[in-house]
């Protein structure tokens, strides 16, 4: 499956942040960037069998913050940069495969929200004077 799917990278930042992700390297106006795609911050967990650790993957920032998952992010603001595993590159894209799912489920919701708030406007409108029983 990895041999299908563009390699992502694993970025530890000098903020102490961990990302995967998918990226570009820029340049412009003589400074050097990378525009990070899809980050997904790394979560480490501690487990069950002694001096191990899993790990998960989250959001580095929520798409309810910023719908477009690219950023700019500065070399400068990068200590180090790898390629990741086929193993861990497999995880990354199934990840941002369901995220993009769960999305999409939730754009559903805001609708009925949506919908929901316009019943709540009509009955603010209402003669708050009278009783209903």
């Amino acid at each position: 499956m990895a041999d299908e799917l563009p390699n992502a990278y694993f970025m530890k930042l000098k903020n102490g942040d961990d990302i995967i992700c998918d990226m570009v390297e820029l340049e412009e106006d003589g400074e050097e960037h990378y525009l990070v795609l899809y980050p997904l911050k790394v979560v480490y967990i501690p487990s069950d069998e002694r001096g191990l650790m899993k790990i998960a993957f989250m959001p580095w920032i929520f798409p309810r913050i910023c719908d477009k998952q690219e950023f700019t992010i500065s070399k400068e603001d990068v200590i180090m940069l790898s390629m990741v595993s086929d193993d861990t590159n497999d995880y990354y894209w199934s990840s941002i495969e369901t995220l993009e799912k769960d999305s999409k489920d939730n754009d559903a919701t805001n609708e009925e929200l949506e919908a929901l708030d316009e019943i709540m406007d009509e009955l603010n409108r209402l003669d708050v004077k009278r009783t209903f029983h």
